[in-house]
């Protein structure tokens, strides 16, 4: 006779059981009076210090230098399409349009 399906979910459960109880960590402890194995020891990460909401943001947004750039090819010529690109780490962290617009009497 074959088998059943309750059969096979009864022995699939076993079966995925009996692997995973091989990773728990507690199988792994060490025995009483052994010496830990030597190695890097992964130390917690100290908290970062603010006085205030507004901190994580001004560290978040701060920027190491601010360089010009432009978004068109045809731009170098023109005076009106000028940004300030403020960079960290090599990556473009915000920009501003920095032209001077003449004045107009519209």
């Amino acid at each position: 006779m074959g088998v059943t399906r309750r059969e096979f979910l009864r022995h699939s459960g076993a079966t995925g059981l009996s692997l995973c109880l091989g990773q728990l960590a507690f199988l792994d402890a060490p025995k009483a009076g052994a010496q830990p194995a030597p190695g890097p020891r992964a130390e917690a990460s100290p908290l970062p210090r603010y006085e205030s909401w507004k901190d994580l943001y001004r560290e978040k947004l701060a920027w190491d230098r601010v360089v010009k750039g432009t978004h068109h090819v045809n731009c170098w010529y023109q005076r009106g399409c000028t940004f300030n690109v403020f960079v960290k780490d090599g990556m473009v962290m915000r920009e501003e349009q920095a032209a001077t617009y003449p004045q107009t009497n519209a």
